[in-house]
């Protein structure tokens, strides 16, 4: 088992990168949908692309939508009992606000400065923020899952779909590299396949060619039509 799976046991509670999604680790070690040490997480929320099995093969049981399969790496050992909900502090929670004694009024305002921003729209804009990172942690993960997938498959097509996407969101270079080298070798075999069917053809041609000459050869005064009509026969 690779050092990155170690220290993590089935069962244990888990947080994905920084999405914030939370889970319980269901499923560690390889898989026949790609290679490499994968994690099966039955996530807390409707947030994940399976219910643990993927490509006709059952890893883990969950219900559905519940079920990612991430890298080791991009996973994060938590408390037993921590939730998404842990992460956001409740109203409940927060200190009570101290009164704030009446100020004497303020100068004029210069109209050509910008007010400050509220503390309440900071914390929308940070809220956003967040949820940007957590729909693009995800996505990051779905892409590293169809990546995988296409390099287990040598999938041409898949893999000049994924790539550009793998790359932009940032998958790690040696798995773009790998990806990258599979699709190399694919193409070379594909082009070689076709240069072998063209001069196959090419022979084919030859030898009937060859054939209409010695039949030419040994009836000179055979009708030329004769000769074009038995070398589309052959073709």
């Amino acid at each position: 088992m690779a050092a990155a799976t170690r220290a993590f046991q089935l069962g244990d509670r888990v947080t994905v990168a920084q999405t914030q999604l939370c889970g319980t680790a269901k499923f560690i070690g390889t898989t026949e949908f790609a290679a490499g040490e994968w994690m099966g997480i039955e996530l807390d929320d409707k947030a994940g692309k399976n219910n643990g099995c993927v490509k006709g093969k059952a890893y883990f049981e969950c219900k559905p939508d519940h079920g990612l399969f991430v890298r080791p790496t991009a996973v994060t050992k938590i408390g037993p009992s921590r939730r998404r909900s842990d992460f956001v502090p409740s109203a409940s929670m927060q200190p009570p606000r101290a009164s704030i004694p009446a100020s004497p009024p303020s100068p004029a305002k210069n109209p050509f400065l910008a007010a400050p921003q509220s503390p309440i729209a900071g914390r929308r804009t940070s809220s956003r923020q967040e949820e940007g990172e957590r729909s693009r942690e995800i996505q990051k993960a779905s892409v590293q899952l169809d990546l995988a997938q296409a390099m287990e498959d040598h999938d041409v097509d898949a893999l000049e779909a994924v790539l550009p996407v793998a790359s932009n969101l940032g998958l790690p270079p040696e798995e773009i590299a790998a990806a990258k080298r599979i699709l190399s070798w694919e193409l070379k075999q594909t082009m070689r396949e076709e240069v072998d069917a063209v001069q196959a053809t090419i022979s084919q041609l030859s030898q009937s060619l060859a054939c209409l000459e010695a039949l030419a050869a040994k009836q000179p005064n055979t009708d030329p039509s004769a000769i074009l009509s038995r070398l589309g026969q052959e073709l």
